[in-house]
């Protein structure tokens, strides 16, 4: 009876550390927000190729004893003391941002592109986007927090000038970071969401429709565990500069809820609305060249 009962409390921890869903119904996701560095960096390089004038290389590391990040890193191959951007794509689109991380290198700034949690081994194996969007957003802050640990030790990093650029789910993610991590002095925000659960119970473009009908109960946890976590909070605890970047004929974002995240941010702000789709155009990726080279002087 007592090895039953032993194996059965065995059973019982495992479930609650490994399986998300019967650790969920109690885990409070704001937070677990703070990251607290416990596990190693075990940062390994993938590949180490050159670029005109930078070093690219594409490396894992330890997001926590679970899961390894997967991202690139550009440094100039001068010797100098730089600023440093963090970029993070929209789901499917984990190269988006490398060319511009290597021309900003090339201009004298080290650049890492961090891929979104599901495209991370172990994670993509599982994952649902839509099940996993609240872990997702955790670990992507803690991978962001993890990255800029370790690059601003690096004697190449300027630790004072750390700016930060998302597209779509990482602008959404970059209201949040920014209130999270106070050693991100600048972001730009391109086609985020100023509130995740609102926009899923509204849901005007019908993307969660499908969710929604399958099971309700399921969908009402997963946006019950998103309404801890909305950027139009965290987005006032922060005092970075933000730009926010609008497309006019976004297929994701409605008018409104690019309208309500401008509303939400306090100053300094800068607005810019672009004559594009979600993917935005040269013009958006010119701005912000410009508006990063200029804050970093």
């Amino acid at each position: 009876m007592k090895c039953r009962l032993l194996k059965l409390a065995g059973i019982l921890v495992f479930s609650f550390l490994f399986l998300p869903s019967a650790r969920s119904q109690n885990f409070n996701y704001a937070d677990s927000l703070r990251f607290d560095a416990k596990y190693p960096l075990n940062l390994r390089v993938i590949k180490d190729s050159t670029a005109t004038a930078v070093r690219v290389q594409q490396v894992e590391f330890a997001v926590n004893k679970r899961y390894n990040a997967s991202a690139v890193i550009t440094t100039p191959l001068k010797k100098g003391k730089y600023p440093l951007i963090i970029f993070q794509p929209w789901p499917g689109q984990g190269d988006e941002f490398i060319p511009e991380a290597i021309k900003f290198s090339q201009h004298g700034f080290v650049c890492i592109s961090i891929d979104g949690p599901w495209q991370w081994q172990g994670f993509k194996e599982r994952s649902k986007f839509f099940e996993d969007y609240p872990d997702f957003i955790v670990h992507s802050i803690w991978a962001t927090s993890r990255s800029i640990d370790y690059l601003e030790k690096r004697p190449e990093v300027n630790p004072q000038k750390v700016y930060y650029v998302g597209h779509s789910y990482g602008a959404t993610l970059g209201g949040l970071l920014v209130g999270v991590e106070p050693r991100i002095k600048a972001a730009i925000l391109m086609a985020g969401l100023p509130n995740i659960s609102r926009s899923m119970q509204e849901d005007e473009l019908g993307f969660w429709k499908k969710d929604k009908e399958k099971d309700p109960a399921l969908f009402n946890q997963v946006v019950q565990k998103l309404s801890q976590m909305e950027p139009e909070v965290y987005l006032q605890k922060s005092k970075a500069k933000i730009y926010h970047q609008i497309a006019k004929q976004d297929e994701f974002v409605t008018a409104k809820q690019s309208r309500e995240y401008i509303e939400a941010t306090p100053e300094p702000k800068q607005v810019k609305y672009y004559d594009t789709k979600h993917t935005f155009n040269q013009a958006a990726a010119t701005d912000r060249f410009q508006w990063l080279t200029q804050i970093a002087k």
